[in-house]
Parts: C-alpha cells; structure tokens; sequence
C-alpha cells in the first residue's frame, strides 16, 4: 500500500513538474527601457501575439540595462552603441529627433526656427540616465550650428511623462519620431521645427546563448527586426 502511495505521490510531481516546465518554456521573458518599452513595443506586441498566441511575454521594464549574464531575461531591447559585453547585440534602426508639441500650443506661437525663437517657448525636458539619448544642446548645435542651453520649464524623469505634458499642450519637448510616432499620426504632437536630426546611437536587440528559450527568442526576434526595418535610413 505504501509503495502504491508512494508511486502514485511521485507520478503527482512528475505530472505537475512537467506542466510546470511547459508553462516555463511558454513564456518569455524581455527586459526593455522605459521609454521604448511603453510608447514604441506596447501597441506593436499584439500583432506578435497574433503570431504566437500560445506564448506569454513578460516585458520588464527598465531604467538601466540589466545583465543577460546574471538575470532570468530571455532577451533586452536597449538604445546605444551596440557594444555590450552581455550577449549579441542585432542593430534595429536610428531615430529621428525633432521638437514636438501641441497643436494648440504651436497656434499661439512661432515655430522654433532661431535661436531667438527658443526663448519664447516653454521647454520640456527630461533625464536621460546615462544612456546615450541626445538632448537639447545637441539638437540646437544640429539646428542652428552651435549648441545652445535651453531654459528648462519643466523637467521629468521619465520620457512618458515629458511626452505626456507636452500632448496636453505645456510646452516642447524633443520628439524621437519612432516612439512618438502614434502622437504624429495622429496630430497629437506636430514639429515645431524643420531640423530633423539623426540619433548617434541606435536601438538594439540583444540575445545570448543557451536560453530554454531560444525558439521563442528566435521568433521574436525575427519579428521585430522585420517591424523594425521601415525605420533603417
């Protein structure tokens, strides 16, 4: 009876590790910053989803680049140089950065063509964390041939919000064109200057060896470097 038990014990856990391990080998878990993971993957996830309806993803979103090496991620979507020591980086595409804002905030004042100009808008900016984001300065010395400090109005840490405020019409803030992209489709957000300025680094997906994953990663990443290749200039 006991020996019985036992088996049928054993045969329990087995069952259950087995099911247990298939939902394990469903899932995939990625790991993307703030900024991308929110306005630029979100509203594009469910068209991959439609593809894999039987895999779950797990977007972890992050303010800093965790290590593939030390962490459970199957994969990381990063914005850089594309040199980490952590895995394989597959090069996505460059963005476009201009200013953005409102409509009925560009109705009260004049486009940003000088650097005059800049000192009637309110600025919106933002941290960039370290990363390799350009910022205002950069975009200036682009636009009017010397790098130019912007008066800062109001100052968020996170990108979303910078955005956000600047929908709702509070001021300017600098537009990376891929993510804000539905703000654009939509007249939400309009350019308030004619200088479009190619980001220095690049967004990224980077992948390492050895995952139980390595089917779903493949497909994943086959699926955004193909979505991703309208943005390659």
């Amino acid at each position: 009876m006991a020996t019985v038990l036992t088996q049928s014990i054993e045969h329990i856990v087995g069952t259950w590790q087995e099911i247990q391990g298939a939902m394990a080998r469903k899932r995939l878990h990625v790991s993307a910053y703030d900024a991308f993971s929110t306005l630029w993957l979100a509203p594009r996830l469910p068209l991959f989803r439609a593809e894999n309806p039987k895999l779950s993803i797990f977007v972890d979103t992050q303010d800093h680049d965790p290590d593939l090496r030390r962490n459970d991620f199957d994969l990381a979507l990063r914005f850089g140089d594309g040199h980490w020591s952590d895995g394989e980086a597959i090069f996505l595409f460059r963005d476009e950065i201009v200013p953005v804002c409102s409509p009925g905030y560009l109705r009260e004042l004049p486009p940003m063509t000088t650097p005059d100009s800049m000192k009637e808008h309110s600025i919106i900016d933002y941290s960039r964390g370290g990363r390799a984001w350009q910022g205002w300065e950069d975009c200036t010395q682009f636009a009017f041939g010397r790098p130019i400090e912007a008066r800062t109005d109001t100052y968020y840490s996170y990108y979303m919000d910078a955005v956000t405020a600047a929908v709702e019409g509070q001021g300017v803030v600098l537009g990376w064109k891929a993510i804000v992209e539905k703000y654009l489709d939509t007249g939400a957000l309009v350019a308030i200057s004619p200088a479009v300025m190619t980001s220095a680094s690049a967004h990224y997906i980077v992948t390492t060896q050895n995952r139980r994953n390595m089917d779903a990663v493949e497909r994943f990443k086959a699926w955004i470097v193909e979505v991703c290749r309208r943005y390659q200039r």
